[in-house]
């Protein structure tokens, strides 16, 4: 249900910018989610999704786009109105307007969230006061990139990998068939692991009761990234792989897709140095592992 009238954020701001350039940072996946921290995306047509993903902020929610009015030459006002479902309060259903008009000096968002709820208050308010004051040049900043030549370096000198979780059994077979030593968490239980093997042309998996006792290379295909990464220094790894299994909204899902918003990617990866690890996030491991030749 969408609940009218029960409590309203309302906040603005101005930039030192064009509507159409504070329109951008708004509709581009990255760019919002650099501006705002996280995983946030909204899609910029009426029926199209919305996604603010921030664990930091105890906040993950989507919701359905339900007007678009972009900027043009001849209206002073653009619009964007979706609806919000938070987790953590999903019998709700609240909305958000943006609202972006031009000044003689650059532009100016008037943004509003409306049916919320009042014990939800004080967490929403917080987050979208402190994100919609950050300047959106720091969206501008580019996402790393791992060059094909660094990612079959970091693969070539791994010898044992530890895959955690997988998308279908391309990404064990591809590794085995290039002659790496391969294991697996199988499971959340404590004992659920594994030697992943071929039998007669097929992957097989050799139950474990307990991890490797070292690895090389450590897979990740799980949100858990902290756990993991603290898992892959305890095992020796000299490298943390990450894949995502997203591609770029708009564009079509595709479970080998490699991408991250901007400033998770950059987390992730400081994340990975401060720990001495190198650290991928941009390369689909089974495509590398087939290019070693």
């Amino acid at each position: 249900m969408i609940a009218e009238g029960t409590d309203c954020i309302v906040l603005s701001n101005t930039f030192d910018c064009s509507a159409q350039r504070l329109w951008h940072a708004l509709v581009d996946p990255e760019e919002l989610s650099a501006w705002l921290g996280g995983d946030c995306a909204i899609e910029a047509r009426v029926g199209g999704s919305i996604r603010f993903d921030l664990p930091a902020e105890r906040i993950r929610a989507g919701g359905t786009v339900r007007l678009v009015a972009a900027p043009q030459p001849d209206h002073s006002v653009a619009v964007l109105e979706h609806t919000f479902v938070d987790a953590a309060n999903a019998a709700v259903t609240s909305v958000c307007r943006w609202t972006v008009r031009g000044t003689p000096s650059g532009c100016e968002l008037l943004f509003t969230h409306d049916g919320f709820g009042e014990a939800e208050r004080g967490r929403l308010e917080a987050w979208w006061t402190t994100g919609l004051a950050a300047p959106i040049e720091r969206a501008e900043a580019s996402r790393p990139t791992t060059s094909l030549a660094v990612a079959t370096a970091l693969l070539r000198a791994a010898r044992r990998i530890l895959l955690v979780s997988f998308i279908g059994p391309e990404v064990p077979q591809a590794l085995l068939a290039a002659g790496f030593e391969v294991f697996a968490r199988t499971g959340p239980q404590p004992d659920a692991w594994a030697r992943c093997v071929r039998r007669g042309g097929a992957l097989a998996f050799e139950p474990r009761t307990t991890p490797p006792e070292n690895v090389d290379l450590v897979h990740l295909d799980v949100p858990d990234f902290g756990e993991y990464l603290e898992l892959a220094r305890a095992l020796g790894a000299k490298t943390f792989w990450y894949h995502s299994a997203r591609t770029r909204p708009p564009e079509p899902h595709d479970d080998r897709g490699c991408w991250l918003p901007a400033a998770q990617s950059a987390e992730q990866r400081d994340a990975a140095r401060a720990l001495g690890l190198a650290y991928v996030d941009d390369r689909y491991i089974a495509d590398v592992a087939r290019a070693l030749g």
